[in-house]
């Protein structure tokens, strides 16, 4: 099983591990989005704002977590102050850098196909890339859990199929 998911040609070794100890055992989440927020990659509710949308309901805003900087020795340091996984985010950072890099060496990759549909979406909006890189490290983090979960070896058809619905 840890062999097929190896397959994702972007992803390292070591970045799937850390990803697979931080679930640890998948059976103590109900599903795929309470393991995106216990890793703090998926989109958390704002305070309401007051507004109502045309059915007269509240306004929700979404929005991923905001890192923030303290000065430390005359430094800029980034902090997390909203709880989760940072190895989990720093590596998730990573796996979207080298996804974004070898792209062109993997176009038949579902997340690339994902992540270019997302690009396409978003090509009048500079500032969406991270969102667009959250969504791609929430899809990986989901294709892991499922598969580890089940027990069934990575299909990169399926993971195709699965994207293309959830584009759709």
């Amino acid at each position: 099983m840890f062999a097929s998911l190896a397959r994702i040609p972007w992803l390292a070794p070591h970045h799937l591990a850390t990803i697979i100890g931080a679930i640890g055992d998948p059976c103590r989440f109900r599903s795929v989005d309470a393991v995106k927020r216990y890793l703090n990659i998926a989109p958390r509710p704002m305070p309401q704002t007051g507004d109502l949308d045309a059915n007269g309901r509240p306004v929700q805003i979404w929005r991923f977590p905001a890192n923030s900087y303290e000065m430390a020795n005359g430094q800029k340091r980034l902090v997390y102050r909203i709880p989760g996984r940072q190895e989990v985010r720093k590596v998730g950072y990573l796996a979207f850098e080298n996804l974004m890099m070898g792209q062109k060496r993997h176009p038949d990759d579902p997340f690339v196909h994902f992540y270019t549909a997302l690009r396409a979406t978003h090509k009048d909006r500079t500032r969406k890339l991270g969102r667009i890189r959250w969504k791609v490290v929430a899809k990986l983090v989901g294709a892991v859990y499922h598969c580890w979960k089940s027990r069934t070896p990575y299909d990169p058809a399926i993971m195709t199929t699965r994207m293309q619905v959830a584009m759709a």
